[in-house]
């Protein structure tokens, strides 16, 4: 039916869901990163296991047809046979935002393109220390940092103020859904109106997405599991968490 499918932010996309389109194509372009995060999935490794035993399949091809860990993009990676071409031009994030992630993640490859802004006079790129703590969010599902959420509330309506009438986008990105809710809610009662205008989710929902201005909250603190530091410290994590930032970080 296609004589050409593209398939872009394939690394974020299931093998599973491009079958059909890949078994209607002639030829495939299938373009993805393999520095940021794969689909969600709620399959178990129980179970993943159990449905390769079920197809016979070895402990290599199970590896490498793995729902869990491996992308659209992954798969192509290992079955086209050949290098993938690198988009080594960057053209959204300011040189400060970028370069961090082009040496942390891609080897110090990319280009940074992106035209210098003068907009703000205050550094591209701020850490503001917060001496909270974490714990787990309601019914213990998920984590959250109190301190680190006040703080970002205070932030934003100080941003809000600066940014009005510039026509800018803003945005707060966290590893962790309870904490997404909580500075929803601070955000609702405190803003007020302003809080239309600021969207707040998690990395995974804002990958492939960006504003011009972003918070990160990494809700990371001394009463956290190991396991969990892990996960909020995942390279693909922070690596789209903080390129999800245009002007200022």
């Amino acid at each position: 039916m296609f004589d050409l499918v593209i398939i872009d932010e394939a690394s974020q996309c299931d093998a599973a869901s491009a079958i059909p389109l890949l078994y209607r194509a002639k030829r495939a372009l299938i373009i993805g990163d393999q520095q940021q995060l794969i689909h969600i999935t709620q399959l178990g490794q129980n179970r993943e296991r159990q449905i390769a035993a079920k197809w016979g399949l070895a402990n290599t091809d199970a590896s490498e047809f793995s729902y869990r860990d491996r992308s659209c993009f992954g798969m192509a990676n290992l079955r086209v046979g050949a290098s993938p071409h690198l988009l080594d031009l960057h053209f959204r994030s300011q040189a400060a935002i970028a370069y961090f992630n082009s040496e942390r993640f891609y080897g110090g490859q990319l280009n940074i393109c992106t035209d210098v802004d003068r907009t703000f006079d205050e550094p591209t790129v701020e850490w503001q220390h917060v001496a909270g703590d974490c714990s787990q969010g309601p019914r213990g599902r998920s984590w959250i940092n109190r301190e680190e959420a006040q703080a970002t509330i205070t932030g934003l309506r100080t941003l809000t103020e600066h940014l009005r009438g510039l026509g800018l986008s803003l945005g707060v990105v966290t590893p962790y859904r309870a904490q997404v809710e909580l500075l929803q809610d601070l955000a609702n009662s405190q803003l007020g109106d302003l809080a239309r205008d600021v969207t707040i989710d998690t990395v995974n929902r804002f990958q492939g997405d960006e504003r011009d201005v972003m918070v990160f909250s990494p809700v990371v603190g001394p009463s956290m599991p190991a396991r969990q530091i892990f996960f909020a410290a995942n390279p693909n994590r922070i690596n789209v968490a903080l390129s999800r930032a245009r002007k200022r970080l």
